[in-house]
């Protein structure tokens, strides 16, 4: 039997590189079997992974708590939503149409979303 190659160190070191800019945990892997750099640089290239871990675990965390206390209802935030949607768009209503009478148009204003608020 022939006895296997191993590949060179350069040879390593460019699939390192390649891998670590096309497919990073596989070029993180291999860079911590293969690599003799120093242990800061593989730290440093590490760090986005356990940032993203960090960043993951503690969405997850807020979730969970968020589901628990019941703080957040979509359907609550929903109706808000429509209701602000509803006085801009009553606002911008009586805003046109006291305007175009000329009179006191704050007072003006305030007395139609007065009578659009009564008519809900």
């Amino acid at each position: 039997m022939a006895k296997q190659q191993e590949l060179s160190y350069d040879t390593k070191l460019v699939l390192t590189l390649v891998l670590l800019f096309l497919l990073y945990p596989v070029g993180l892997i291999l860079m911590f079997k293969w690599m003799t750099w120093p242990k800061w640089l593989k730290v440093v290239l590490s760090l986005p992974v356990v940032i993203f871990i960090i960043v993951f675990t503690f969405m997850i965390i807020g979730g969970f708590i968020l589901g628990i206390t019941g703080n957040y209802s979509p359907d609550n935030e929903l109706e808000k939503a429509e209701e602000r949607l509803n006085n801009a768009v009553y606002e911008n209503t009586c805003t046109k149409q006291c305007a175009a009478s000329n009179s006191e148009i704050e007072a003006c204003v305030q007395k139609c979303l007065q009578n659009l608020n009564k008519s809900k």
